[in-house]
């Protein structure tokens, strides 16, 4: 099975393999220090479950006629007006609909129609700052849409700007209101303090 290994040094004395099912990779996390030929023994001792990960939880797949689970809901893919000169993607009660040509490789495409997702999320996050305003009492903020795999989100209250990972077009609704709700929430109280929690609870009752 094709996959890729990304390998990253921590501080942390352990070594970790994760493994990202919405992107068929994994990453393996290893204290400083730690030679090729240690890392490379641990790579091999886990090859069985690699394998396993990539047989039982398989990443998604675009092809025509399959279906894709997309905020929830189950849809059917389909690829029309090829010869249309820019790309689209439009999310259909059921079905994905794609407009133009696309890689005929499997993961090329797949990260193609993923970034056309984008601007779902990006209304989802407009429409949740958007209700929590007031509340929160939210001045201007950007939101960047990123392919980050190790994270949903993360905020930064001094340039008012939000990231959001683009792989929660796998995810349901009220889980990507309840990133984005974590994220707004950090303006008020950057750590994850008695303030947080309690501002976070007061929110999701609104």
């Amino acid at each position: 099975m094709e996959f890729t290994i990304r390998q990253k040094s921590v501080r942390s004395r352990s070594i970790r393999l994760h493994y990202h099912q919405y992107t068929g990779s994994f990453t393996l996390t290893y204290p400083k220090g730690l030679s090729a030929s240690k890392r490379n023994e641990h790579l091999k001792r886990w090859s069985g479950w690699m394998e396993k990960c990539l047989r039982e939880q398989p990443p998604p797949v675009f092809t025509e006629g399959g279906r894709v689970v997309l905020f929830g809901s189950a849809r059917r893919i389909r690829f029309v007006e090829p010869t249309a000169k820019k790309r689209r993607a439009e999310l259909k009660e059921g079905e994905l609909l794609l407009y133009g040509s696309y890689p005929t490789e499997e993961r090329q495409r797949k990260e193609k129609i993923e970034a056309l997702l984008d601007r779902e999320i990006l209304e989802r996050a407009e429409k949740w700052i958007e209700f929590y305003r007031d509340s929160l009492e939210l001045g201007e903020i950007s939101v960047f849409v990123r392919a980050m795999r190790s994270r949903w989100g993360s905020c930064f209250p001094g340039k008012k700007k939000v990231h959001l990972s683009r792989y929660l077009i796998y995810k349901d609704e009220v889980f990507i209101r309840d990133v984005i709700l974590h994220e707004l929430v950090h303006f008020e109280h950057p750590n994850h303090q008695k303030g947080f929690k309690e501002l976070l609870k007061r929110c999701r009752m609104i």
